[in-house]
């Protein structure tokens, strides 16, 4: 039985948005078509989703807090709701967990499972700055657009069809009238983003991403 997040392609008036499962080396079929860099005046941008284009840390961090067990983590450094937000977002660990020093492997798979578990993670979750930047006037000067996101446990986690489905309404609201190609690569956890890119032979001018191993 396919999975669906795999393969997927959704449809509407002006743009087919791809949605292909990464994580080996593509057959010739299914590597993307990509032009070389500066290839035709062509601009190739590579984003990540998380917390570049949508920010799921606010999210996250208060499910973590209403957890009876997770919650126990926070400290005061942690604690303060007026700044709980911007003092994740501005963490100096990039893992969520280490920053609030989980290191029982129960315990963590209890924090993961509240985001990858949770079906609906993502259906009412706006835009981020950044992601608001990509007007029509500035993607008239991008050749394509390649969403590069990691999938949580694997492909069938119940959050990745909620990501999918936010990502083809985002990709919607800012493709009308415009030229550029969206492409969006679904990885297995634990993908190197920038591999796999390199592997399947995309091309890219800029790549914006909040982990600094990919």
């Amino acid at each position: 039985m396919t999975n669906e997040i795999d393969d997927v392609l959704i449809q509407d008036d002006e743009h087919t948005f791809h949605f292909n499962y990464g994580g080996q080396k593509a057959s010739a079929s299914k590597t993307p078509n990509v032009h070389a860099v500066n290839n035709n005046n062509c601009f190739v941008l590579a984003v990540d989703c998380d917390d570049v284009l949508v920010n799921i840390t606010d999210k996250w961090v208060r499910k973590l807090l209403d957890h009876p067990i997770i919650s126990t983590y926070f400290k005061a450094k942690h604690h303060d709701e007026m700044r709980l937000s911007n003092s994740a977002l501005t963490r100096s660990n990039y893992s969520l967990l280490e920053w609030l020093e989980i290191t029982d492997k129960e315990h963590a798979s209890i924090a993961y499972d509240l985001y990858f578990k949770d079906p609906t993670f993502y259906d009412d979750l706006d835009p981020t700055p950044f992601a608001e930047s990509l007007t029509s006037a500035a993607l008239d000067k991008i050749g394509e657009l390649h969403v590069v996101t990691a999938c949580g446990y694997d492909t069938t986690c119940p959050a990745n069809l909620s990501k999918k489905k936010w990502l083809a309404k985002f990709l919607r609201s800012i493709g009308h009238n415009v030229k550029t190609e969206f492409k969006v690569h679904m990885l297995p956890y634990g993908v190197a983003k920038g591999k796999f890119m390199h592997d399947n032979g995309i091309k890219f001018n800029t790549f914006v991403d909040d982990a600094p191993y990919n």
